[in-house]
């Protein structure tokens, strides 16, 4: 039940015109979560944000960061 609800398609499509699915966009909240907490990381980007945004609170960041939070998830449900 739980791989079924998070497999959905979510009714919107990224930048670069892909359908994003429910485990894309909780991947990638979750590492935004984790980038804005880390004091190493200046900027992210995401291929489902692909802006580059500051997220150094502090000013001591040194790393710009980008990611695809779940490469191949248009397979997950196939798995």
């Amino acid at each position: 039940a739980l791989r079924v609800s998070l497999v959905t398609v979510e009714g919107s499509t990224n930048d670069f015109g892909d359908s994003q699915l429910s485990v894309d966009v909780i991947a990638d909240r979750m590492i935004w979560e984790a980038v804005t907490k880390s004091s190493v990381i200046r900027e992210g980007a995401s291929e489902e944000d692909p802006i580059v945004r500051n997220v150094d609170e502090s000013g001591q960041g040194e790393f710009t960061v980008c990611w695809d939070p779940l490469d191949g998830s248009s397979i997950v449900d196939n798995n």
